[in-house]
């Protein structure tokens, strides 16, 4: 894991960064979904619909401690909330 701190980037349009938030890839919780809620970070990637039984299947290899989930900052994607512009 990455210990140190990544300072924010400045947007392009308005050279700020105050409202500069990570774009944060992988897999959501609960936990994701509220801080990406708050505007601590913006939900990046794809969504990929799967059938109800992958969904069950991979639920329950999750509560056997069979599957590792986790998300990341990737490289240096960043949001500008104010102008709502990703770079």
């Amino acid at each position: 894991m990455n210990t140190k701190k990544e300072r924010k980037a400045n947007c392009p349009i308005c050279g700020k960064n105050d409202d500069v938030v990570p774009i944060v890839y992988g897999y959501t919780s609960k936990e994701t979904m509220k801080k990406a809620g708050e505007g601590r970070f913006k939900l990046g990637g794809c969504t990929v619909m799967v059938e109800e039984d992958i969904v069950e299947k991979i639920r329950k290899a999750k509560e056997r401690g069979e599957v590792y989930v986790s998300f990341r900052t990737v490289g240096n994607h960043w949001h500008c909330m104010r102008n709502n512009l990703d770079f």
